[in-house]
């Protein structure tokens, strides 16, 4: 066989699930390696650290009401942010537990809605974990807490008078935070003992080869939803966390109310730990990657995408802070960013789904 026979062979061997009896793929990195890899130095870890953060959170959110005053409000909002990280870089695998659990709808919906979340806090209602739980997505989960923890309500100290136990309503308030604080932890923990192996195993099913179904995918089908997870957060970076914000969705007029993270001023940092997770799932971290499956079929895209990945983050960490007022003083810088980070996901999109046979679960409609 000539040696373009070979690489003609290994290309739909790969794309055509074309394997080894122990499941071996052609170019010499198997399906289940790659994914046993990434469950083990990637994804778990990562819920790990969402759940301890979170753990902290709960206790810093308690804290707003045990020890009201600007130190205890100080270490809740420091508490926040260091949750959110975790959380971020993990929306580039979205699939799985996270999904089938409804923990991602019920810890971060976005943009929150502030409406909903006074109605919720002024029913007068004792706020337990039974009525967080019965709260919809739009009053409960990180966004509700920022909100109030960082709301618009002026200085620093009228967010602390907000959350003052020595009054009704700051004893409401802060009371409501400790138990939003206390249900994202207990959701984050589910979340993470559902991917442990001494818990719900998702981690050993994800690199078994089974049934086509979310809970317990075939190899073909989570090496898809890996793809398609890396696609769908950069194509929610494009179009909603950027495009939302800048007006494309609404006649060009920009709308930084759409701005993830508004209240905190964390919506860019929150964009650069979305990317860091599709970086983590395309180098590895410690293990194999998806760079270990495409450098060996096409070493230039491989390159392409290395290169491509550090100029996103690059591009978005260059952004002047906070996003929702870049996105009212200087849109031309925001469009610049918008338009490398689309590079990167077609990049994604069209070059590796097409090399390894991936059907794209997302359309390009972002109207460009």
């Amino acid at each position: 066989m000539t040696m373009r026979g070979v690489s003609l062979l290994v290309l739909c061997c790969l794309g055509a699930a074309c394997q080894t009896e122990s499941g071996g793929s052609a170019n010499g990195t198997s399906r289940e390696a790659l994914l046993e890899s990434l469950a083990a130095t990637v994804f778990t870890p990562t819920y790990a650290e969402f759940e301890t953060a979170s753990a902290a959170l709960a206790v810093a959110s308690a804290e707003v009401c045990a020890a009201p005053g600007m130190t205890s409000l100080t270490a809740a909002r420091e508490a926040w942010r260091t949750t959110r990280a975790p959380l971020k870089r993990a929306e580039a695998w979205s699939f799985g537990p996270i999904a089938s659990l409804g923990v991602d709808s019920a810890v971060d919906f976005w943009p929150v809605r502030t409406d909903a979340v006074e109605a919720a806090i002024t029913s007068g209602e004792e706020p337990t974990q039974a009525w967080v739980t019965a709260q919809g997505t739009a009053a409960k989960g990180l966004p509700v807490i920022e909100y109030l923890l960082f709301a618009p309500l002026g200085e620093d100290s009228a967010i602390v008078a907000s959350l003052d136990p020595q009054t009704p309503q700051g004893e409401h308030r802060c009371a409501v935070v400790a138990a939003l604080g206390e249900r994202v932890a207990a959701r984050a923990a589910e979340l993470h003992l559902a991917w442990r192996p001494d818990g719900g195993d998702y981690s050993g099913r994800l690199s078994a080869d089974g049934d086509d179904t979310p809970d317990n995918p075939s190899l073909r089908m989570a090496v898809s939803d890996v793809v398609n997870g890396m696609i769908f957060v950069l194509q929610d970076i494009t179009d909603g966390k950027l495009g939302r914000p800048l007006g494309l969705k609404s006649g060009g007029t920009p709308q930084p109310d759409d701005v993830e993270s508004r209240f905190s001023d964390r919506g860019r940092a929150d964009i650069v730990a979305n990317i860091e997770g599709v970086r983590d799932v395309y180098l590895g971290v410690g293990g194999l990657g998806l760079t270990d499956v495409v450098a060996p079929l096409n070493g230039e895209l491989d390159t392409s995408i290395r290169t491509q990945l550090d100029a996103a983050i690059a591009a978005v960490e260059a952004l002047s802070d906070p996003l929702r007022l870049s996105v009212l003083d200087d849109p031309a810088s925001v469009h610049t960013v918008r338009d490398v980070v689309r590079d990167l996901r077609r990049l994604f999109e069209v070059d590796v789904a097409g090399l390894l046979g991936i059907n794209v679960a997302l359309s390009d409609n972002d109207g460009d």
